[in-house]
């Protein structure tokens, strides 16, 4: 009989146990929370308090890499004003903000402090004019990124011919890309076509894309195969018609790939030069 008083009773000791147990952990769970909450309301007051503290007031802007653009005109797009709290500003705006400026292709803003900022550029470097609906510049990335305005850069390479491309906007037609590739392969070193007699280099109806020298204002006709390869070729030609005094006599150069040669046609019919296998 004691033993089974003895087992009926142990459910009601183990049940009165866990409650027990169960009202510290509320307890301690309940104390955690009122310390978390003691934790973030001192630290959201001691932020508020910092950010009105008049040891973080801005004094000084540094910007660096400014060349097209004013230092002024790069403070004023990035809103920084004397006297804001460096906590209260916002780098990443800041850094958008003054990217809307058609000569900046990136910009960064850290803040020193106690009072410092400084806002760090990288202006874009236009390579070429395209005409798209006017003339415009475009960077070495493709991106057609302002109209040509008094001041500008515009003794570059003009690329004609071309349609704007709904899909691409702000960026150059996809077959204007392979312009870039020429503009910069002759601006390597010390070239026969140097991009500095490249005048202008026009999509002709076909799709064949034309360069006209500065000099004299020779039509290159370049094909759809390896640049690289034609480049060479319409350099080597170029090269024979220089050595040979005939250069001013050139009415076109053909880069035609499907007898492996360049040649130029004289303005006196049926005089040809042909550049070395």
């Amino acid at each position: 009989m004691r033993i089974r008083q003895a087992t009926r009773g142990r459910p009601r000791r183990i049940a009165a146990a866990k409650r027990g147990t169960a009202g510290r952990t509320a307890r301690r769970l309940g104390a955690y929370g009122v310390l978390c909450a003691a934790v973030l309301a001192g630290l959201y007051l001691g932020w508020t308090a910092l950010g009105h503290w008049p040891a973080l007031a801005l004094k000084t802007v540094e910007v660096r890499g400014a060349h097209r653009v004013g230092r002024a005109e790069v403070i004023r797009l990035s809103g920084a004003r004397p006297g804001m709290n460096l906590l209260a500003l916002d780098p990443g705006a800041m850094a958008r903000a003054v990217e809307a400026q058609p000569w900046i292709r990136r910009a960064a803003v850290r803040r020193v402090f106690p009072d410092r900022l400084v806002l760090t550029l990288e202006e874009r470097t236009p390579v070429a004019l395209v005409n798209l609906d006017g003339i415009r510049l475009v960077d070495a990335d493709g991106v057609v990124f302002k109209a040509l305005e008094p001041g500008d850069p515009s003794d570059l390479p003009l690329i004609s011919g071309l349609s704007a491309d709904p899909g691409r906007p702000g960026r150059l037609p996809s077959k204007g890309l392979r312009a870039l590739r020429l503009i910069a392969m002759a601006g390597r070193g010390e070239r026969v076509l140097s991009a500095r007699n490249i005048a202008q280099i026009h999509f002709e109806k076909d799709g064949r894309m034309v360069v006209y020298t500065a000099d004299a204002a020779v039509p290159i006709a370049f094909g759809d195969g390896d640049l690289r390869r034609e480049f060479r070729k319409a350099e080597a030609v170029l090269y024979q018609v220089y050595r040979s005094g005939r250069y001013h006599r050139v009415a076109r150069i053909e880069l035609d790939y499907s007898n492996q040669a360049a040649w130029a046609r004289l303005k006196e019919a049926g005089d040809l030069v042909r550049a070395p296998e």
